[in-house]
């Protein structure tokens, strides 16, 4: 008993800490502008005041610019600059070359060389360029988490629908007349022929421009798809005045999801990715929907069956005999009872986009150049091997975050 105990307060803690952990992300991730940014937060003037780092601007009126203290106006009063004054990626060419935490760095100023002052220095170090590292880190936490949860929101809005329509209708919940799932059946080839093979070059013609584009004629396509079989469906309408074909079948739902879900479980989702990634124009938005429309097959198994084993409880059954419709016990009672279980899915799905995005970043796909990620802080490496600080930081984020999501997940799935 008094080892149960003391792991149940261990597995406590470490709960704690890991939710404490992503917080302190989150709040990263929020406040990364003011954090760490080149230009001031607040610069006051004898004609005004003004929140460079908040608004984005770079002139204060249409003469002078401001991007430093060494170019301030002559007429300023009072300025403030952020904690890390260097924005992400920016270089510096005083201390370009990998410049260590501990080693000393300069500033050329006034065309006199002198030592940066302890709230100057890049604390972790530099890149081949000087760029800052932990200015890099800070804003590599914006981009890591949006991407996880941007993806997770793709992944878990396509999930959760096909797994709550397979889970809860099955194979005999669906019940059609003969005649429209025989003019459906016979409809599902002209319908690939308009939705995918006459829009092909459509689709093609955008991967290169943009993932997103392509991926917009891609649910064109099955949108028309579908709408080629609701024309077919209606014409077996006609049928009904047939007594053989107005009797009523089965449609098996869960067995054409479960198969699709099989289908793109077999492919091979971060070579897909990679190769998408490859001709198309760098976009995070392009890289979050493909992890996105790759992901969803966990969450939707996962929802699957936990929808199986809710609609065979009592008050399902009860729901069922006062007479409310199938969806309304679908989405008001059997779904919110299996999120907890769902959850977890979630969360493990925010991890492998976070691990798949810093991936990408590392090979230098599909992120644009001027996007600072932990994943391109980690390729800076393989140009200088001793240069530990640009594998341990980033690395360390990314190993905390990814050891800390699932901690949570272990533990809400041993709690649910």
């Amino acid at each position: 008993m008094a080892e149960v105990a003391t792991q149940q307060i261990s597995k406590s803690k470490s709960f704690k800490a890991a939710v404490l952990f992503l917080i302190f992300l989150a709040s990263i991730s929020l406040t990364a502008s003011i954090i760490a940014n080149d230009k001031p937060l607040f610069v006051k003037t004898e004609s005004g005041f003004w929140f460079p780092a908040f608004s984005g601007e770079t002139y204060y009126n249409q003469d002078l610019r401001f991007a430093d203290l060494a170019e301030m106006p002559s007429d300023t009063i009072s300025v403030i600059m952020p904690p890390v004054q260097y924005a992400p990626g920016a270089t510096d060419i005083e201390n370009s070359g990998f410049k260590s935490p501990g080693q000393t760095q300069f500033k050329d100023e006034s065309g006199s060389r002198r030592m940066l002052r302890a709230w100057e220095r890049h604390h972790l170090g530099t890149g081949k360029r000087g760029e800052d590292i932990l200015s890099g880190l800070i804003h590599g936490t914006r981009i890591s988490l949006s991407a996880g949860i941007y993806c997770a929101m793709i992944a878990g809005f396509i999930g959760i629908l096909l797994g709550c329509v397979a889970g809860y209708y099955g194979d005999r919940g669906i019940v059609i007349p003969r005649g429209i799932a025989f003019t459906t059946i016979i409809g599902i080839l002209p319908a690939w022929f308009y939705a995918f093979n006459v829009r092909t070059y459509l689709i093609t013609a955008d991967i290169p421009v943009s993932t997103s584009t392509a991926t917009l004629q891609a649910m064109a396509s099955i949108m028309a798809f579908f709408a080629v079989l609701a024309i077919f469906a209606s014409l077996g309408l006609l049928l009904n005045y047939i007594r053989y074909f107005n009797n009523k079948v089965n449609f098996p739902i869960d067995w054409v999801i479960s198969r699709i879900i099989e289908i793109v479980n077999s492919l091979p989702r971060l070579i897909i990715i990679i190769s998408i990634a490859a001709i198309s124009r760098p976009s995070m938005a392009n890289i979050i929907m493909l992890i996105g429309l790759t992901y969803w097959t966990e969450i939707a198994r996962i929802t699957r069956a936990e929808i199986m084993r809710i609609r065979n409880t009592d008050y399902i059954a009860s729901a069922k005999s006062s007479g409310a419709s199938p969806w309304r016990i679908l989405f008001k009672q059997a779904l919110p009872n299996a999120l907890p279980v769902i959850s977890v899915s979630l969360i493990a799905c925010i991890a492998s986009a976070i691990l798949t995005e810093s991936s990408l970043s590392f090979l230098g796909l599909g992120v644009p150049v001027d996007i600072v990620t932990w994943g391109s802080l980690l390729a800076g490496a393989r140009e200088q091997f001793d240069a530990w600080w640009l594998v341990v930081f980033p690395g360390a984020m990314i190993f905390l975050t990814i050891l800390s999501l699932n901690k949570i997940a272990d533990t809400i799935s041993s709690r649910s």
